[in-house]
């Protein structure tokens, strides 16, 4: 008796593709936001720095914030969609 694994329906990129929705970057985005905010709220910074280089900063920090959670989320997609068999195997990824 011998068992054939069915093949799945979609291929590996195409379910990462999948989940890799508009919402699920909207989430990212609107974290970064709210991460990238922090730098706003240190003593004395509208004091010492002009309101374009502190906009400016802002700007660049929230881009690399945005930047890196995108990375993370296409990582978290791109293992919770791969092909692993053997449980051990899936608890280390």
């Amino acid at each position: 008796m011998s068992f054939v694994m069915a093949q799945p329906a979609l291929s590996y990129w195409g379910r990462v593709r999948n989940d890799l929705t508009l919402r699920s970057f909207a989430i990212v985005g609107g974290l970064a936001l709210l991460v990238s905010t922090q730098i706003l709220f240190q003593p004395h910074l509208f004091e010492i720095w002009d309101l374009a280089d502190i906009g400016q900063a802002w700007a660049e920090y929230f881009v690399e914030v945005a930047l890196i959670g995108a990375a993370l989320l296409i990582a978290v997609v791109g293992v919770e969609q791969a092909p692993v068999r053997r449980p051990l195997s899936r608890w280390l990824l």
